[in-house]
């Protein structure tokens, strides 16, 4: 049986631990270096992994961090701001929100999700400081139930935003104006300076993309090595710790193994390890497990990597230092095989959006790897607001195979016409004349390079002004007959009374969005299947 003491003691232990681990993160929160420096806003009721796997990751990375909120001090993990955690889940911040003046030494903000965004966009303080961060343009994450903070700030309108899918039902009124963007329901969501993801599921995607968009502005570079790690931890009693170095690590590309006591030393002997290096805690619980006859063994199995001891600091600048050194001691990740794209949807903003999701659907079921491109990479609307991303341009598109299948979707944006009724067009007009030249000579100089040509709608004019197109019939909007007939745009002829057809070898061209179910019958011919697939 227990002794009683011993059951009122090891509770006792838990916390205290708990709490010396918050103050570990409080004193390098709060620390100043020359280290890029980050700022994360909370609230209670944050979400515990969204916030602590965030912030040991970029602290692991090499980022100094402010943790702010209402006022510094704890920052209790129960919504109702009312109980102390029991597991020591509890956060701390190191910043009142009144004592932030200046976002000038700040890189980027990150906003971790749950409860905490709600308790925040109603005051004045948080969203000052989310307004400043936009105005720089600096880097903003948010995650899952941020967006509502985003909102409440006025800075997700006209943006594409991800996040939890019922903040549609917490906020619906925000959702119907606007106020939260357009929401797109992918993992990660870039638009500019503003990269969110929807879910805790989601952080480490999101850690990745959003560490690029930090390094891009002048911070530090993504790990590009990969290790394996052993840490000998006789410390380590509390969980909490043993997951900001299991996340922490695994998030800078270092997979850890953790042994805390005999017990779990004994038991990785069985398993199939690897280590590129080893790392010892400066305690004597950590130096027994290193000279116990099982941590020789471990370390004759392993193949008797280096072993490096920690220096005496806190934990979290303990998981930079490792982190560090297993990246001098790794191997470097295989960079990614280029991706070769067999299709493009050409779009340009005003692109009819009910023809280009129809299209990439029926690409990618017959088996290619379309691509979107634009006049500016980034997120381009549709005519009904279709938000898609242009993941290149036309004077620098990506890797695309020797011959590609081009859409020219169709679509209705302003031209520059000197003929125009009753008006005056504005002089930006003319930049619009050069992108349109410059889509359509892209999209002709695919074709001529033994390319497949799929026109839709206005585009069957409006890229189809090069000799090589001339006498070619197109199916096309009953609107412009009397434009091909002028030769306003098109050196082709208008095809009447045709919802879509082969129009020469490598070109096919469909009246609009309700011709395409005729369309695809053609391009399913056995004559079709045959160039699209040689």
């Amino acid at each position: 049986m227990m002794n009683p003491k011993t059951k009122i003691l090891r509770p006792l232990r838990f916390i205290l631990a708990f709490v010396l681990i918050a103050s570990a993160i409080t004193l390098h929160a709060s620390e100043k270096t020359d280290a890029p420096r980050l700022m994360f806003l909370i609230a209670h009721g944050f979400n515990r992994m969204e916030h602590f796997e965030s912030l040991y990751s970029f602290s692991a990375m090499g980022y100094d961090i402010d943790v702010v909120s209402f006022e510094a001090g704890t920052v209790l993990l129960d919504p109702n701001n009312e109980t102390p955690d029991r597991q020591g889940r509890d956060a701390h911040a190191n910043l009142a929100m009144h004592e932030v003046t200046d976002i000038s030494p700040y890189l980027g903000l990150v906003l971790p999700g749950g409860y905490s965004p709600g308790n925040l966009e109603d005051d004045s303080e948080a969203i000052r400081i989310v307004r400043a961060f936009d105005a720089a343009e600096k880097p903003i994450g948010s995650i899952c139930h941020a967006a509502r903070l985003l909102a409440g700030a006025g800075v997700a309108a006209g943006r594409m935003v991800t996040g939890w899918n019922e903040i549609a039902s917490e906020v619906p009124d925000a959702w119907v104006r606007g106020d939260l963007g357009t929401y797109i329901d992918q993992e990660v969501v870039v638009d500019g300076h503003i990269i969110s993801c929807r879910y805790p599921e989601d952080v480490r995607p999101w850690l990745r993309a959003f560490a690029e968009q930090l390094s891009a502005q002048g911070g530090i570079e993504p790990p590009r090595m990969r290790a394996d790690a052993v840490f000998l931890a006789g410390h380590m009693e509390s969980g909490h710790e043993r997951q900001m170095t299991t996340l922490g690590g695994r998030n800078n590309n270092v997979s850890p193994t953790v042994i805390h006591h005999a017990e779990s030393l004994a038991a990785n002997l069985e398993r199939d390890l690897s280590a590129d290096v080893v790392f010892v805690y400066p305690n004597e619980e950590s130096e027994a497990l290193l000279r116990s006859q099982d941590g020789q063994a471990l370390l004759t199995a392993l193949g008797a990597p280096p072993v490096h001891r920690l220096a005496e600091n806190e934990s979290p600048i303990q998981l930079r230092e490792a982190v560090a050194v297993a990246q001098q001691v790794g191997r470097l990740l295989p960079d990614p095989e280029p991706v070769a794209h067999d299709a493009v949807i050409a779009l340009s903003p005003g692109f009819d959006d009910r023809v280009v999701p129809a299209m990439e659907a029926f690409l990618r079921q017959h088996g290619f790897n379309p691509v979107h491109l634009s006049h500016e990479s980034g997120w381009v609307r549709g005519l009904k607001g279709l938000p898609v991303h242009a993941a290149g341009t036309y004077t620098d598109p990506p890797l695309l195979a020797d011959r590609v299948v081009v859409v020219a979707p169709g679509g209705l944006w302003p031209r520059e016409d000197p003929n125009v009724r009753q008006a005056d067009q504005p002089e930006w007009l003319a930049g619009q004349a050069e992108r349109d030249a410059r889509r359509a000579t892209w999209i002709t100089e695919r074709y001529k390079e033994g390319g497949v040509l799929v026109i839709v709608g206005f585009d069957s004019l409006h890229v189809t002004s090069d000799p090589v197109f001339e006498g070619i019939a197109f199916a096309a909007s009953e609107q412009i007959p009397w434009a091909f007939i002028w030769q306003r745009h098109s050196v082709g002829r208008y095809a009447p009374d045709v919802q879509a057809l082969r129009s020469a070898e490598r070109i096919y061209s469909a009246r609009g969005f309700e011709a395409l179910p005729t369309l695809m019958r053609l391009l399913e011919e056995p004559a079709a299947a045959a160039l699209l697939h040689p």
